[in-house]
């Protein structure tokens, strides 16, 4: 009984992996369009720094509504559109230095397996405790290496404040790039050295 019962629970978890799975493929080849060239030419000075040899494609879509990282062997940096136009040159590039940081660090390679883990061991809170305190952690990682490359935290943090605002102004998603508000504010308050 004990073994159907964590057969059914990791079904459900790994058919639900599988759905984001899909649904992030489905963002990274549909409603997308290329980007000015000048954008390219900043996300290759921003690789640079970085000391990034990955080829990198950036993108804006239709249908994200927060930046994000998609791919490990052939990434892809997808901006909401529009954002661009609603930032800041150095708030776009904070947001662009953001994502190439997960790249470096292989996230997206980590975030499916932290993601067959959670499956395997859905049953145990504590696998999902640390799963989410290893998120949080990974994003502060990105979010130093951003400020550290733009050289302005206040900058990094104005950027995520806008993108929380014109996240709101379109449709909702499930995967965002600031978070709860209570978790967007921690990060501003991180990123410009207040305590929380």
């Amino acid at each position: 009984t004990i073994v159907l019962v964590w057969m059914l629970g990791a079904t459900f978890f790994l058919l639900r992996m599988l759905g984001g799975l899909v649904y992030v493929q489905r963002l990274r080849y549909t409603n997308n369009q290329e980007v000015a060239p000048y954008w390219n030419r900043k996300l290759n000075a921003l690789k640079s720094k970085i000391r990034l040899r990955k080829k990198v494609k950036l993108v804006e879509s239709a249908i994200a509504s927060v930046p994000m990282v998609i791919g490990y062997i052939k990434p892809v940096i997808l901006l909401p559109i529009g954002a661009i136009n609603n930032l800041q040159e150095n708030e776009v590039e904070a947001i662009l230095a953001h994502e190439l940081a997960h790249i470096r660090r292989n996230d997206y390679l980590i975030n499916i397996f932290l993601s067959v883990i959670e499956v395997l061991f859905y049953f145990n809170p504590a696998v999902w405790w640390i799963s989410a305190n290893i998120r949080t952690e990974r994003e502060n990682c990105c979010d130093d290496t951003a400020v550290q490359l733009c050289g302005s935290s206040l900058t990094y943090a104005k950027a995520l404040v806008s993108l929380q605002e014109i996240g709101h102004s379109g449709p909702s998603m499930a995967m965002t790039f600031a978070g709860p508000k209570n978790q967007l504010l921690h990060r501003v308050k991180r990123v410009l050295n207040q305590p929380q």
